[in-house]
C-alpha cells in the first residue's frame, strides 16, 4: 500500500508589512501564505476603510467572523478556501496568517493611537 499523497503542500511563512517587496509579488502585495504552490497575497497597505469596517464588524458579529471576513476582503474567497481545504493546517500557521492580515490592516492604527 502506498502512502497517501497530500492534498496540499504545508503553509509557507509569511511575509510581513515591513518586508521588501518580491519580485514574484504584484506590485503593492506582499504573499500572505502559499497552499499547493499557489501564492495568495494581500494588499501591502489596505486601504483605510477596512479598518472601520474590521471594527464594524467585530462590534457587530465577533471578532471571528470580523476577522475571517477581512481575510476574504483582503485576499479573496479563493485564500479562504485553500485555508479550509488544507488538512495539515497548523494551528501555528493559522495564528501566523490572521495575525498578519490584523498587523497589516490595523499596524498604522494602532501606532497611530499608541498601542
Amino acid at each position: 500500500m502506498t502512502a497517501r499523497k497530500p492534498r496540499v503542500t504545508p503553509v509557507e511563512p509569511v511575509d510581513q508589512p515591513g518586508d521588501p517587496e518580491s519580485e514574484a509579488t504584484p506590485a503593492g502585495r506582499m504573499r500572505l501564505f502559499t497552499v499547493d504552490g499557489v501564492d495568495y497575497t494581500i494588499p501591502r497597505k489596505p486601504p483605510a476603510n477596512q479598518v472601520i469596517k474590521y471594527l464594524w464588524q467585530t462590534k457587530q458579529f465577533g471578532h471571528d467572523h470580523a476577522i475571517i471576513q477581512l481575510l476574504e476582503d483582503l485576499a479573496g474567497r479563493p485564500a479562504v478556501l485553500a485555508l479550509m481545504g488544507h488538512e495539515d493546517l497548523t494551528y501555528e500557521e493559522l495564528s501566523d496568517v490572521l495575525a498578519t492580515v490584523r498587523k497589516a490592516t490595523l499596524g498604522a492604527v494602532e501606532v497611530g493611537l499608541g498601542n
